[in-house]
């Protein structure tokens, strides 16, 4: 029987080799090298390694490690370009940023590894990122923090 990390480290191998699809592929693959694991285990290992499910034209939905190690969560970065953010939008306590179709997750991913003071959390689908703002911070200071991580964020406000 092979340890976690011996498994992470597959799960690594095969998502950077760019073989992974679906859940349940991965975890054909997997068994396949040996390993036996349940799909919860896998949701945890790729949520520890920071595994994210991208968008491709070409290929369609994958899962992948899209950078290098960022504020300690493996495979996220401490910053992005934001070509593939469109816009950001204020109501309340909470903002929404839309962007192209598949590049939400990272976006979500990257702001969630970034502890970002003024945001409590993020949600994330295809195209969308919800933040829950935290009440003691102003758009301006959102902004601002989100601009060292999403440069270019301030001009595109709605």
């Amino acid at each position: 029987m092979y340890d976690k990390t011996s498994r992470q480290n597959t799960i690594k191998e095969l998502v950077k080799a760019g073989m992974v699809h679906s859940q349940e592929e991965l975890q054909e693959l997997l068994n396949e090298r040996g390993f036996a694991a349940t799909q919860a285990t896998l949701s945890r290992d790729m949520k520890a390694l920071g595994i994210v499910k991208m968008h491709d034209p070409e290929f369609g939905y994958s899962y992948r490690m899209p950078y290098g190690s960022g504020n300690g969560a493996p495979g996220i970065p401490n910053s992005i370009s934001s070509d593939g953010v469109l816009s950001i939008e204020f109501s309340g306590s909470l903002a929404v940023i839309k962007t192209r179709p598949g590049f939400a997750n990272v976006v979500g991913a990257i702001l969630d590894a970034s502890h970002v003071a003024a945001l409590m959390g993020t949600i994330a689908g295809d195209d969308t990122v919800l933040l829950v703002l935290r009440d003691a911070y102003t758009r301006a200071d959102v902004l601002d923090s989100l601009s060292q991580v999403l440069p270019g964020i301030v001009r595109l406000v709605k």
